[in-house]
């Protein structure tokens, strides 16, 4: 029964790092149940935290009672996995990893190489392909690494992923920000092919080239350990797995080729007032999934928000500093608006007396 104080806080956290996860129950599970992974790791972290505060005796055994629900769940799940693991249902699992973790990934990428095409810097997109490549390839060093290192425990994973979250979303969020000052741009300025090769710097296409390779790192390497945990899951199912994933990867290109075909026809400002608007909300998701995991770590504390909804799906989860830093984001779009205003109104006006 949970006491409280930092020594059931420390049964708690091993209970999390040493059971769950290290077991390969976390994949497991993740492989089945995105949302119900998350939702377990948000429990985790709250009954910890409620723990080191040392909490009223009766919250602590609310959240307590919530947490073992859901790892009931999870293993109601796993048991009907292991009653009913045919070819269909494990190439389902295994379409839907990739689906789950390649479209944020894909939306990203189709993005920057859109707007890149549509600046006349179509030459420039092979930076794009070679950031996603060594992406793949350092998902894969990751995966290899986090699963045979015996000096990498659980803590350390969830930390590495959610550093990994939180420079995606700070970098998300930059790329946003600089394309609304180029909507502005080009919504002033008439000579928009050379105004563009001229922004197009080193700098910025370093920016362009590390965003998309954390884009596809940050997915690379857990679908790479959720398949692993799917093959442990359904041995002898390895024909239905790479029937699952081929498809999913089709899929995926297919979706990637409508955005792109699409992106050609908007006209321009409102192109960049959309790419901007995606990333932006890919960054706010990125930024709540990424606090969870340093929760989880112990690296940030947690502050449980009763009223607020849990939304894994676009990395929304009930605490005051998951959705607090969300805001944060949202009210920083103001003064960059603002700024973006002001610098251009200038050039508005110049133009009005031509």
């Amino acid at each position: 029964r949970p006491e409280g104080g930092v020594a059931s806080a420390d049964s708690f956290s091993r209970l999390s790092f040493d059971a769950f996860e290290s077991s390969g129950l976390e994949f497991r599970v993740g492989a089945m149940d995105k949302d119900l992974l998350l939702d377990l790791e948000t429990r985790f972290s709250q009954v910890i935290a409620l723990n080191i505060r040392q909490s009223p005796r009766a919250e602590i055994e609310a959240k307590w009672s919530e947490l073992k629900d859901e790892l009931g769940l999870a293993r109601a799940l796993i048991a009907s996995q292991g009653d009913t693991q045919g070819f269909w249902s494990t190439a389902v699992q295994s379409f839907l990893i990739l689906i789950r973790e390649g479209v944020e990934a894909m939306l990203v990428i189709a993005a920057l190489v859109a707007y890149l095409r549509r600046s006349g810097a179509g030459d420039k997109v092979p930076v794009i392909w070679y950031a996603c490549g060594a992406a793949v390839l350092a998902s894969a060093g990751a995966a290899y690494l986090l699963t045979v290192a015996t000096r990498l425990s659980g803590a350390d994973r969830v930390i590495i992923e959610g550093v990994t979250l939180m420079l995606a979303a700070a970098m998300l969020f930059y790329v946003s920000a600089w394309l609304l000052a180029k909507r502005e741009t080009r919504r002033w300025q008439g000579y928009i092919a050379a105004r563009l090769e001229d922004s197009l710097s080193t700098g910025s296409l370093l920016g362009l080239a590390l965003t998309a390779f954390l884009a596809v790192f940050r997915e690379g390497a857990e679908t790479v350990l959720f398949y692993q945990a799917l093959m442990a899951g359904a041995p002898g199912q390895g024909e239905a797995i790479l029937s699952g994933l081929l498809c999913a990867a089709v899929a995926l290109l297919a979706l990637y080729l409508a955005v792109r075909a699409f992106s050609i026809k908007i006209p321009l400002k409102p192109f960049f007032t959309v790419t901007a608007a995606v990333l932006f909300v890919l960054a706010v998701s990125f930024a709540g999934k990424g606090v969870l995991e340093l929760q989880i770590a112990g690296w940030l504390g947690l502050t449980p928000l009763t009223w607020a909804p849990s939304l894994p799906l676009f990395g929304i989860f009930p605490s005051l500093e998951s959705i607090g830093l969300q805001v944060v984001l949202l009210l920083a779009l103001i003064p960059i608006w603002f700024l973006i205003g002001r610098k251009t109104a200038p050039e508005a006006d110049a133009k009005s007396a031509k």
